[in-house]
């Protein structure tokens, strides 16, 4: 019987030393590496591109990351992800975008997700079940080019030099006028002023579950230009280009200008287009022409380059 025994323990002991073993060579071809995490912010275009796709020089963005096992995708078991990042602040040192903390990525049996907006400090929110929130946005007040990406996932060290990608996305639109006069070379047109009387600019932005505007506040006016501008002939980029919260827009510009006469005298107009009826959409600039004359004010030419999307 004691023979027996003996055996039995010489047989657990034997499978203990082979089990531990086992586990050692298995942790053996795991071999974690360091790799610092960088970040290439970009801006997503289209084929029309009419701003470039090149991410602003120097604006720190905010980051916020999470890992999750390899063998997890973030698809299917986000809700499990361990916090690696809450809106870290990134920015350019000597042409390497790093976060503050100077990090390295996780290891090497853990995948990497990631969500990010700019400028830093911009967003109440940024997470990667939530999405990216602007809250309270007044274009107004602050004409800040509000950028956001979607959630980049499965990412790991091994690929692409641990460099992740930033896709970012414009939330606003852009509006910005020319003008030109209808009169003969002798007369004159002074353009003073040019606006929109009914626009809203203050709202939320929420990238999740898909993204959009919550409009916010009365309609309001929004002035492009004040101030005293000859105009010529030909189409003359005039004011300034507004940042503007994507929205419905129905309503008309307003002009007013002085008109001189060949004899010297002058008249103060204030004359307004037909109404534009146009869905300012994210991430695309609105070119508005108008053609200033005597009795009218009208639209030459309504450009809309959808360059982002």
């Amino acid at each position: 019987m004691c023979h027996f025994k003996k055996i039995l323990l010489l047989a657990f002991v034997a499978g203990a030393v082979g089990m531990m073993a086992s586990c050692v060579k298995d942790n053996e071809e795991i071999v974690d590496y360091d790799v610092a995490l960088q970040f290439n912010p970009a801006i997503y275009t289209q084929a029309k591109a009419a701003l470039s796709g090149t991410y602003p020089q120097g604006v720190p963005f905010g980051v916020t990351a999470s890992s999750l096992p390899v063998e997890s995708s973030w698809e299917q078991a986000g809700a499990r992800a361990e916090a690696f990042l809450v809106d870290e602040k990134v920015s350019d040192e000597s042409g390497k975008w790093l976060p503050e903390s100077k990090c390295n990525w996780p290891h090497v049996s853990r995948n990497l997700s990631v969500i990010a907006y700019s400028p830093y400090g911009a967003a109440s929110k940024c997470s990667l079940t939530e999405g990216v929130v602007f809250n309270n946005v007044n274009t107004v007040e602050a004409q800040t080019d509000l950028l956001y990406t979607e959630p980049v996932t499965d990412l790991h060290k091994g690929v692409y030099g641990g460099v992740v990608a930033l896709p970012f996305k414009h939330a606003l639109s852009t509006i910005n006028v020319k003008i030109k006069n209808l009169v003969d070379s002798l007369d004159q047109i002074v353009i003073k002023e040019i606006r929109i009387p009914l626009i809203k600019y203050k709202g939320t932005f929420k990238s999740f579950p898909q993204a959009g505007w919550e409009l916010e506040g009365d309609l309001t006016q929004l002035t492009f230009y004040s101030g005293s501008h000859d105009s010529t002939q030909s189409p003359t980029p005039l004011g300034n280009t507004f940042l503007i919260i994507p929205q419905q827009l129905d309503t008309h510009f307003e002009v007013d200008f002085n008109y001189y006469t060949q004899a010297g005298t002058y008249l103060e107009m204030s004359l307004s287009t037909r109404d534009v009826e146009t869905m300012l959409l994210p991430g695309r600039s609105y070119t508005y022409t108008l053609s200033v004359g005597i009795d009218e004010v009208k639209f030459l030419l309504e450009v809309i380059d959808s360059h982002l999307q």
